[in-house]
């Protein structure tokens, strides 16, 4: 287990509480990203350490998944190649509602895949796959990242 430490959001109105507890299964960083509502909680970090955190926001069925690396030199995003491109989704993350272009805007299955994969070997998965609708059960369907240099 990579991710030593987990890092959520507890809101109460204006007010923001963060809840840090130590990482010491998958099952405690599936039951973070399990939490996540888009009130109270829309946030949660993994932490490996200062150099690599992965980031989900989202309030339970739809997620924006980052990554950083070396203190934001590089930064990921988990893109859904389902999405069209030039649309664009709410989604609660931090707090507050933000427009992400929908290619950036995943399901719980590919949010899971992703914080599983980061939690076990400290890396952005390169070839998350997202969750079989009818049109797309039995193929595997590739998710790339999109990087971005500050």
């Amino acid at each position: 287990m990579k991710v030593k430490k987990i890092f959520e959001e507890d809101w109460h109105g204006a007010r923001l509480e963060t809840c840090e507890q130590n990482c010491a299964n998958l099952n405690e960083a599936y039951a973070a990203l399990d939490r996540l509502d888009g009130k109270r909680r829309t946030c949660v970090v993994f932490w490996v350490n200062d150099e690599a955190v992965l980031t989900v926001g989202g309030d339970g069925e739809a997620f924006v998944v980052t990554a950083a690396y070396e203190i934001d030199v590089d930064l990921y995003t988990l893109i859904d190649p389902r999405q069209f491109t030039g649309n664009h989704v709410s989604v609660v993350v931090g707090g507050q509602s933000g427009s992400y272009p929908s290619t950036h805007v995943v399901d719980k299955a590919m949010a899971k895949e992703a914080v599983g994969y980061f939690a076990s070997t400290a890396r952005f998965h390169r070839n998350c796959s997202g969750s079989a609708s009818p049109e797309t059960r039995g193929r595997h369907t590739s998710a790339p990242l999109k990087k971005y240099r500050p």
